[in-house]
């Protein structure tokens, strides 16, 4: 896997990340698919054109098969166009998620029930001095900046589950990262 960028708009929220060699892919993806759903409207428009001169001449038992598959069709194309959005803004193609499970139960290894929310203030404690600010929700994961005690920020996604610890996504000191928010013993990170 790719190292993580994250991304941010002229005011500095972070608007989503990106992982290295996988751009392209996605808008190749899309335009796929725009393509055959281009191609499946053009087909059923010359299919009922053609099907329409003759619909005038068909009993009504014809008729209402012939409206069936007409359904079928747009549905189709509707589903591909839904399924395309989609892809587009990223509920399907996620490339900013997590790499575990959701894990907010009290069953995460070591750590401690997790008591923070998204959207909460959070500070480092003395026990959690020199917490790691890691890329992704993992030990393994690159480490981007070390937080002593004090330091201030914003949950902004979490708690996943990984390596026996519940991690938090945070916004905190102008960077966004994963921190472990506690031991077997104490929380490193709380509400101020």
């Amino acid at each position: 896997m790719g190292k993580r960028f994250n991304l941010f708009d002229k005011f500095g929220n972070e608007i989503g990340t990106a992982t290295e060699g996988s751009e392209g892919w996605e808008g190749l993806i899309v335009v796929l698919l725009l393509i055959v759903t281009l191609g499946v409207f053009y087909l059923a428009y010359k299919l009922i054109i053609a099907v329409y001169e003759s619909f005038r001449r068909m009993d009504s038992k014809a008729q209402r098969r012939f409206l069936y598959i007409c359904v079928c069709m747009v549905a189709g194309g509707m589903l591909a166009f839904i399924v395309i959005a989609l892809i587009q803004y990223g509920s399907v193609l996620n490339t900013s998620g997590p790499l575990s499970t959701m894990g907010n139960s009290d069953n995460c290894g070591q750590a401690l029930k997790p008591h923070l929310t998204v959207g909460q203030n959070v500070v480092v404690t003395t026990a959690g001095d020199d917490l790691i600010l890691h890329a992704g929700d993992g030990l393994s994961q690159p480490k981007i900046d070390v937080l002593s005690t004090g330091t201030r920020g914003i949950v902004v996604d979490g708690p996943y589950c990984m390596d026996g610890y519940q991690w938090w996504k945070l916004m905190i000191k102008q960077k966004t990262g994963w921190a472990v928010e506690s031991d077997g013993n104490s929380y490193w990170l709380q509400q101020p």
